[in-house]
């Protein structure tokens, strides 16, 4: 696929979106700017914080650490990621990440294909009122092919 247009994006700019209670995620290309062929976010983890497991049916997720470390669970597997590691989560298979320090930690995160940012521009506009609802993201995960399992 090629690439519908050039683009730039200046360090701290983009769309950006505050997910699961502290998440900050940032769109640096969209599904739209590649043509569908994948999805580049920028995404700054508060303290301690990170998604419950999860598996998606349509996407798969590579993660590179810029700033910090992160405790990753690929499948059965846990291991730490710190600065420069390059973790994949393919399409299937169950996964999740921790932010482990005390301070916010920062990855760059490909989602291939593109279009994952639909589910997160949803996924910003539900409440959050210091408790994660998670019934209402589980139901937009079952629209965008997402399942969360804890």
């Amino acid at each position: 696929m090629a690439i519908v247009q050039e683009k730039f994006v200046a360090p701290g700019e983009g769309l950006s979106f505050g997910v699961l209670g502290g998440d900050c995620v940032t769109i640096k290309a969209s599904a739209s700017d590649t043509n569908g062929a994948f999805t580049l976010l920028e995404t700054l983890a508060p303290a301690h914080a990170g998604p419950p497991l999860h598996v998606h049916s349509r996407e798969s997720e590579t993660f590179y650490v810029v700033e910090g470390a992160f405790e990753f669970q690929i499948g059965e597997r846990r291991f730490r990621a710190d600065v420069g590691s390059t973790v994949i989560a393919p399409v299937g298979i169950p996964h999740r990440f921790e932010n482990l320090c005390d301070t916010p930690s920062r990855m760059l995160v490909i989602c291939q294909p593109g279009g994952f940012e639909a589910f997160l521009e949803e996924l910003a506009a539900i409440p959050f009122a210091g408790v994660t609802d998670m019934a209402a993201i589980a139901t937009l995960g079952v629209k965008y092919g997402i399942r969360f399992l804890g």
